[in-house]
């Protein structure tokens, strides 16, 4: 009896051993799992949708591989100042909340104007700040984006930038650039839209006798010039500075067929430039 018993211990410690084998070698030389699904995790060099690099999206991992919410990651933030506007970012971490349905159903900024001001040493936004928003798409890591631009007295401005919010109005990234209007004095404006007109009128005129008729037949033609309506607009200088313009269009009819833009500062009726449509 005792031998039948040794002869079934003898095959059943080899299984046992085998089992071992099989596990311990398993752990050493299987790939990387998934905790949530089990499953192997392949690394990866893609880019990702918004243009950030993959390792973006190991950032957005914690040390056992599991996805991390907006609000658990670090607070990122980054700012610089020159002139007049200020370009900023603002990732993960407790940014704050958006007014969801005054953004989707009516288009109404103010809960994103309140965000960009709340974060002021951030972003420089001021109590004159106003934008408009241009655009609402959905976004697969961030959440809703929204796209706005910044305006002047209601004239839309090349400034702007992105906001990024969960359904519950969750802020989780945001970046753009806005401009200062402090600088502006009201006072300093000493050419009104009527001179402006009149300038840019000389100007379409002198432009008009220096350029040759495509047809020399043309040339005893008279020419007659039609002004719209000056419009103010904002730009940056070359050292990001805010600077106002009036804007005339001219349009040239007779032997040389024409529109002009003509830029005109309203501090010192300077002409800053001038476009032509045909050219262009």
């Amino acid at each position: 009896m005792k031998n039948r018993f040794a002869w079934v211990a003898v095959p059943l410690v080899a299984v046992l051993c085998a089992v071992a084998y099989v596990f311990f070698a398993g752990d050493s030389q299987g790939p990387a799992m998934s905790p949530e699904s089990g499953s192997a995790v392949p690394a990866t060099s893609e880019t990702l949708a918004d243009g950030q690099p993959a390792a973006v999206e190991q950032e957005q991992r914690s040390e056992t591989g599991s996805a991390l919410a907006p609000d658990e990651r670090p607070l990122k933030r980054e700012s610089e100042t020159k002139g007049d506007r200020t370009r900023f970012s603002m990732n993960h971490g407790d940014i704050g909340y958006v007014d969801v349905n005054s953004i989707m159903q009516d288009r109404n900024p103010y809960s994103i104007v309140d965000l960009l001001q709340a974060h002021q040493e951030l972003t420089r936004a001021d109590d004159s700040l106003e934008i408009t928003i241009e655009r609402i798409s959905d976004n697969a890591i961030w959440g809703q984006e929204v796209l706005y631009r910044q305006t002047i007295d209601g004239q839309s401005i090349r400034q702007g930038g992105r906001v990024f919010f969960q359904p519950d109005g969750t802020v989780t990234r945001m970046y753009g650039n806005l401009v200062s209007s402090r600088s502006l004095n009201a006072g300093d404006v000493l050419i009104l839209s009527p001179e402006a007109e009149a300038i840019a009128l000389d100007v379409a005129a002198r432009y008009a006798e220096n350029v040759e008729p495509e047809n020399p037949e043309w040339s005893d033609v008279p020419v007659t010039l039609t002004a719209l309506s000056a419009e103010m607009g904002y730009e940056l200088d070359s050292d990001s500075n805010l600077m106002r313009l009036w804007n005339v269009h001219v349009g040239i009819a007779g032997p040389v067929g024409d529109v002009l833009r003509v830029s005109i500062s309203p501090e010192t009726g300077e002409v800053v430039r001038v476009y032509s449509a045909v050219v262009e």
